[in-house]
């Protein structure tokens, strides 16, 4: 009995070691799936770091950069005046950039249309559809785009500096058909040839944004039979949002099966559960603080290196930025996990320690006591009996039955 006892005190000690290994990871994986499927958490990271005027500026700049060194530039019709544009909108600085997109795509805007998108998505995942429910109006921003064609315009053409004399003779010898021209010089050229390059930009905008949808309806687009990636995505992301959420309860389950295989008193249960839930929440802050400390550091070193380290710098700012925000509501929760699970190990082995506390001191007041153990009455002489014969065949006494274990774990 003792032997099978020492054995299971043994796998008791070998799951709670894989108990304090796996519920950090667990609890940070349950974490992490709180953010990712938290539509509020989401939209905030891209309010704050994604959907911003500066950004959209930094990838402006980047699309005009790389259109101008672009060799199907040259082949396309009226690829002089495309490159004329282009140089205008290669002078524009960052604070114009900024304005420009802020009339483009208002912040205000922009987090309306993000908004309809994500919940459109998280309801897609709540409900039993078989595509997003996702429908955008976009007859507001056409009509706003169409009353600013003409500042942007005025904008992008007054960042060309003016023609000199022969930069002026260039543009009038082709004023009849700029489009057709073979070379333009990357200058503002004066009237009326400026207000007729002026008109013929601003109306291309118009032009352009009348042969676009005022809706667009996802759900219409989709035909009547969802495709099968659409629905194994969907299947996917259910399946990671159930393990995230409950991978923990298997290594608690484990937790509860090793406490009574390890304890065989009340206090030492104590202990067996105080100790391991201590080990878990001190994982889960050094794990939480480290996320807090070291990862703007990782992420900086993530971009420094690879593809990434070719983005724009203000790309890969706005991306570092939400990364460290993203990390940060994992870290919180994760922290606040760490002063749960430590905290109630804590309290366990305390209140185990004042249970030996207390133990010790009634065996120390009795040890000290000094009463002197009651004495029994004389027995008269001519009652005692004679002592009956020994058993030959054994001489064990009844009190050797005490060093016996009393239960399985003693």
């Amino acid at each position: 009995m003792k032997l099978l006892s020492q054995l299971f005190q043994g796998v008791a000690l070998l799951l709670m070691a894989l108990v304090v290994v796996l519920l950090p990871v667990t609890l940070g994986a349950r974490s992490l799936g709180r953010v990712i499927y938290d539509r509020q958490a989401i939209l905030s990271l891209a309010n704050e770091n994604l959907l911003n005027p500066e950004l959209l500026a930094t990838i402006g700049q980047e699309a005009v950069r790389e259109a101008l060194i672009s060799p199907e530039l040259d082949e396309e019709d009226g690829a002089a005046i495309n490159r004329v544009m282009l140089a205008a909108f290669n002078n524009l600085t960052r604070d114009q950039w900024t304005l420009m997109m802020e009339m483009i795509a208002p912040q205000a805007e922009l987090s309306g249309m993000a908004e309809t998108v994500i919940n459109a998505f998280y309801d897609w995942l709540e409900s039993d559809a078989a595509v997003p429910e996702l429908t955008l109006d976009l007859g507001p921003w056409k009509t706003r785009m169409s009353a600013n064609a003409l500042p942007l315009m005025e904008m992008v053409l007054d960042a060309l500096p003016p023609c000199d004399t022969a930069g002026t003779r260039l543009y009038q010898a082709e004023q009849t058909d700029l489009e057709a021209a073979a070379s333009l010089p990357a200058c503002r050229p004066p009237e009326p040839i400026y207000s007729e390059m002026l008109n013929a930009g601003a109306s291309v905008l118009p032009n352009s944004l009348a042969q676009t949808p005022d809706v667009i309806d996802f759900s219409s687009e989709v035909v009547s039979q969802p495709p099968a990636e659409l629905i194994q995505l969907k299947s996917d992301l259910l399946d990671l949002r159930s393990l995230l959420r409950g991978a923990w309860l298997p290594v608690f389950l484990l937790f509860l099966i090793a406490l009574p295989m390890g304890a065989r008193s009340g206090r030492a249960a104590l202990r067996w559960a105080g100790w391991p839930l201590l080990l878990v929440g001190l994982a889960l802050l050094v794990g939480g603080m480290g996320l807090m400390v070291f990862s703007e550091a990782m992420l900086t070193g993530m971009f420094a290196a690879g593809p990434l380290a070719e983005l724009p710098r203000a790309v890969i700012g706005s991306l570092r930025a939400s990364g460290v925000s993203f990390i940060s509501l994992i870290a919180l929760p994760t922290l606040r996990q760490a002063i749960f699970w430590g905290g109630v190990g804590l309290v366990l082995l305390a209140i185990a320690s004042v249970l030996k506390r207390r133990d010790l001191e009634k065996q120390l007041a009795l040890a000290t006591s000094g009463v002197a153990p009651a004495v029994a009455p004389p027995v008269p002489t001519s009652a005692v009996l004679p002592p009956p014969p020994l058993d030959p065949v054994s001489t064990a006494t009844d009190d050797d039955d005490d060093s016996k274990p009393t239960g399985m774990f003693g």
